[in-house]
Formats: structure tokens, sequence, C-alpha cells
């Protein structure tokens, strides 16, 4: 009497054994070293063990149920397998795309081996001092299947609700992969409620166990749990194909029977020796056959072009990627030669362009070049002009004011005296300015800050005063100005100036003048004196006075707007500060206002 009878179980575990086999070589094939490599790798591996326990578990003869060997078999083989099976997929399932909850996964990984290992110690008991009761332990085995796997498909469906808040892109696989758990689960909860020996029971079983575990290899293989090879992916899907087919023929044409049922299982043994064939037939082609075709029609073609895009990307366009197949490789092949063959032509059009472009960005920079220094040596020789015609103007300012000088020597006229002398220091303030320009870099601006106390200092000198018998102070925070607004500007301080050294301050016993010159909306010219005042209404009265006449022409000339005032009581230094603080005697301000808009003009 033999001791293995083959059974449409046996047949199918050994079918899923080849499948989950050949993807325990895959993942370890795959480059990346993670976690859930490593748990994947540990799931078909423990799947493998298990199926194949499976194929002698379903396989024994009826009469060997209850033997020795039947107890190890079931007691140190299938059981443990199928935990650790249950173990590593929950663990599996909690990495899944995503490790969402990592202290949870290690605590349930605690449990996992306990709860397996309880299952283990039952079938002990079971086998060795319950004699072998089949529909106790079969119930067992279902009971740890529908917990473990109703806490997989727990986990998917929370991680589905975590990761659609994040909007991750994992949601999908996630689900596809709820849906393989809520299969083995339904397969677990309707087997524990008709019984396994029954029709639906088998059935159910049959169909569920390799449906579910050949969805969740293409789950895994779209999804790419972890990365792989388009290689790896083509052989996968076509061995699920392959076994999907032979497992749908097999239980058509044998549908599993009642493991004691002796009678019906010789009654197929016949047919299940030709399908036994038929499986270990197409798994030789699968493993040796099909891998070579698709590497040969399909992956090198692809490999290939993938070279030649890798050369591309290196800047490498003359490569041309061999064609060997008419598919859509191929024609893909083929249009990606052309249009490298399109880049290239361009490259070289574009380059001969460059060059041309770079020849005439030549020529032009040297024409550039010699524009620069033609236009550097001009601009140096303007610079020695205008020095040179500043220089030639104040000299014949200086001759003009010595004239001015030589006339005085025959004049008698106390009044004609002065109106020569008061027009000599206006020269000598406009040739004050010249002689600052030609003096210094900047040919058509002159440096405010010391042009005023040059001229300040010059007519004070005039006047017969010094440092010492006024109390003098200079401010400006105006850097340059133009020459065109500077001339009517000094000549408009000389004015000034010339009213207070005469009228304002002689009388005065400890006489101050303040000249404030200001960036402030414009320009703000401010002269201050402590002297006796000004009448007013004679000031506003139409006059004679060229002085006068002066600088309200100059100030309108200017854009600006010329105020004077009377100050009770006036201005006086006020310590080390600079500033100017109130005394007991009256004086004068003048202040002119000139706005931006008329700088700009």
């Amino acid at each position: 009497m033999p001791y293995f009878l083959l059974h449409t179980n046996s047949l199918m575990a050994l079918s899923l054994a080849l499948v989950m086999g050949s993807m325990w070589v895959f993942i370890l094939k795959a480059p990346a070293k993670t976690l859930t490599r490593q748990w994947l790798s540990g799931f078909y591996l423990c799947q493998l063990i298990w199926q194949t326990s499976e194929i002698f578990h379903y396989a024994v003869h009826p009469t060997y149920i209850g033997s020795l060997p039947y107890k190890l078999l079931l007691s140190c083989w299938t059981f443990p397998s199928l935990a650790l099976v249950e173990i590593t997929f929950i663990q599996f399932n909690y990495l899944f795309l995503d490790d969402s909850f990592p202290k949870e996964r290690r605590l349930v990984r605690y449990l996992s081996f306990g709860l397996g290992a309880m299952l283990c110690a039952f079938t002990v008991w079971n086998e060795f001092a319950n004699n072998s009761n089949l529909e106790q332990l079969n119930f067992a085995g279902f009971l740890y299947g529908s917990l473990t796997n109703i806490w997989a498909l727990t986990i998917c469906i929370r991680k589905v609700f975590h990761l659609k808040k994040k909007n991750s892109p994992a949601v999908t696989g996630i689900r596809w992969m709820t849906a393989v758990n809520a299969v083995f689960v339904f397969m677990c909860l309707v087997v524990i409620s008709v019984g396994f020996y029954s029709n639906i029971g088998y059935w159910t079983y049959s169909t569920l166990l390799w449906s579910g575990n050949l969805a969740e290899i293409a789950v895994y293989l779209t999804f790419s749990a972890i990365p792989t090879s388009l290689n790896v992916k083509q052989i996968g899907f076509a061995q699920i194909t392959v076994a999907s087919i032979l497992l749908t023929v097999m239980l058509v044409f044998c549908p599993p029977v009642d493991i004691l049922n002796l009678s019906a299982r010789l009654g197929q043994q016949e047919s299940l020796l030709k399908i036994t064939l038929l499986i270990i037939g197409t798994a030789l082609i699968n493993f040796l056959l099909l891998p070579r075709l698709i590497n040969a029609t399909l992956t090198q073609p692809v490999l290939r072009l993938l070279d030649g895009v890798q050369h591309v990307n290196a800047g490498d366009l003359t490569v041309q990627v061999l064609q060997t197949t008419q598919d859509e490789v191929g024609v893909l092949t083929q249009h990606f030669n052309q249009m490298i063959g399109s880049l290239h032509d361009a490259r070289s059009e574009l380059t001969r362009y460059a060059q041309t472009l770079e020849e005439q960005v030549a020529d032009r920079t040297a024409e550039l070049r010699a524009d620069k220094a033609r236009i550097e040596e001009q601009s140096e020789q303007l610079q020695t002009v205008m020095r040179e015609l500043h220089h030639r103007v104040k000299n014949n300012l200086s001759i003009v004011s010595g004239l001015l000088s030589l006339q005085l020597n025959r004049l008698e006229d106390e009044q004609a005296i002065k109106a020569f002398q008061e027009g000599q220091r206006r020269i000598e303030a406009i040739s004050l300015i010249h002689q600052r320009l030609y003096q210094s870099d900047e040919l058509t601006s002159i440096h405010m800050g010391k042009f005023l106390e040059e001229l300040t200092t010059s007519i004070m000198h005039a006047y017969g005063y010094s440092a010492k018998t006024v109390n003098l102070h200079i401010k400006s925070d105006v850097d340059v100005l133009d020459i065109d607004m500077a001339v009517p500007i000094s000549l408009i301080i000389n004015e000034l100036l010339t009213n207070c050294f005469k009228y304002a301050i002689p009388n005065v016993p400890a006489p101050m003048l303040s000249i404030s010159f200001l960036n402030r909306n414009g320009l703000l010219l401010e002269v201050v004196d402590n002297g006796p005042g000004i009448n007013m209404d004679l000031w506003h009265r139409p006059t004679t006075s060229f002085g006068k006449r002066l600088i309200k022409g100059l100030s309108e000339q200017t854009g600006g707007t010329l105020t004077v005032e009377n100050l009770t009581p006036v201005l006086s230094h006020a310590g080390q500060t600079g500033q100017v603080d109130v005394a007991e005697s009256h004086g004068t301000r003048f202040r002119l206002h000139i706005p931006e808009s008329d700088l700009m003009r």
C-alpha cells in the first residue's frame, strides 16, 4: 500500500510552492537592502516551506493519518511554518509602501511570535495527546489564520486613512493589499463556519488560497514593494498567469475531495498525475525557457535602449542602438536612433553657428576695446582741455581783478572805490570756483564743504576780520554741486557775507556768523548773523542797490525762494556742539530754498 496518494490540494501546494520559491529567489537578488526586503524574503521562504509541507500533508494515504511520521510532519513542519508565514505577513503589511506605525509593528512582532508558539503547542498536544483530531486541528489553524488576517486587514485599512491625509501616492497600492487581506479573511471565516471537509469549505479554501496568494504577488510586482528589474516583473506576471490557468483547470476537472475518502481519491489519481506532469513541465518552461525568451525579446532591447539614453545624457550623440526586434520596442529603438541623428546634426549646426558667433563676438569685442581706448584717450584730452580752460578762465579773472586793483589806485571817490572792491570780490568768488575745478578730478562740479570755508575766509580777510575776531560756524552736508548751480550760489553767498561784514557785525561786541548749506528736500542755504537787523520795509522796496538786486535775481535764476527775517533774540554759539543758541541782541537770517525739481532741470 503506497504511503502517498495525489490530492488536488497537494498539487495546488506544489504549484504555489514553485511560484513562491521563484519569488524568494528574485527577492534575494534584489539590490535594495531594506527592512521591507528582509521581511518579504522571509515571508516567501516561509511560504515555500509551508506549501512544500502541504504537498505531503494532503498527499498522505488515509491509512497513515495519525501515524508518527504524520504527527511529526504536522507538529514540526506544517504548523510551525504556517505560524511563521502569518508572522512575516503581518510585518510585511506594516512595511508595505510605508512604515506608518513602527512602534506598534515592533510590539506586534513579539505578540505574533507568542500566538504562533501557542498554535504550535496546540498542534503537538492534538497530535500526541488528542489522537490527531483533524477537525479540531483544522479549526485551530483557520482560527489562527482568521485572527492574523483580520489584524493584517486592520493594518491596511488604518494605513489607507493615515496616508490619505498626507496625499501619499502609496494609498492605491495599500488599497489593493487591503482587498487581498479581505480575501484571506473571508476564506478563513467561511471554512470555520461550514467546516473544512464540506464541499463549500474545500472549494472556498482551494479557490481563495491560490487566488489570494497570486493576487498578492501581482500587487507586490505592480507597486514595487522593493525595487526590482523589468525582467523579474515580466517573469513574475507570466508565472502568475500560468499558475492561475493550471489551478483553474485542476479545480474544474479534479475538484478537491475529503482526504479520508479513499475511493474518490483513487478515482482522481490518473488525472492528477497528468496535471502533476503538466505543472512540472510548465515550471521547467517558466524557469528555463521563459527567462531567456523575455531576456532576448524584451529585457535586452530595453537595456540597450537605456544604455543609449545614458550615452546621450553623457553628451554622446554618435551612439546608435542595435535594433533586434520589430515590435514596439524595436520601433521605439528606430525612432530613438533617428532622434539621436537629428540631435547630432542640430548640435553640429549649432557648433558651427557658435563658432561663427564667437568669431563675430571676438571681432566686435576688439572693435569695442579700440573704441573704448579712443574714448578714454579723448576723455583724457577733454579733461586736459577743460582743466586748461578753467585755469585760463581763472587767470583771466585774476587779470581782471588785477586791472581793477590798478584802477582802484587812481580813484579818489569813496563810493567808486567801494563799488570797484565789491566787483573785485565777486570776480574773485567766481575765480575761486574755476581754481577748485582745475585742481580737482571733477571738472564740472564743486566740493562745497571746502569751497565754503575758502570763500568765507577770503571775504572775512578782505574786510579785516579773522577767526579770532568773529565767532564763525560753517556747516554743509552737500557733497558736490554742479558748476551751473555753484556759480550763482557762490555769488549769492558772496553778497550775503559782504552785507554781514559791512553792516551787520562791525558794531557788535561779540560778532557771530553762521553759514549752513544743507540737503533738505532740495538745497537750503542759511546765513545768520547777530547784528542789529535790517529794515524790512526798505528790503522789500525797489532799490538801486546792485547787491540786493543781484541776490534777488540770482535766487530767481536758481528757482529758489529767498526769505529774510529779523531774529529777536538772535542766534549765538552754544559750546562744543557746533549748534546755535539764543542770545540777547538782534540778528538777521537769510534763507534760500531751492526745490529738488529745480535742481533736476
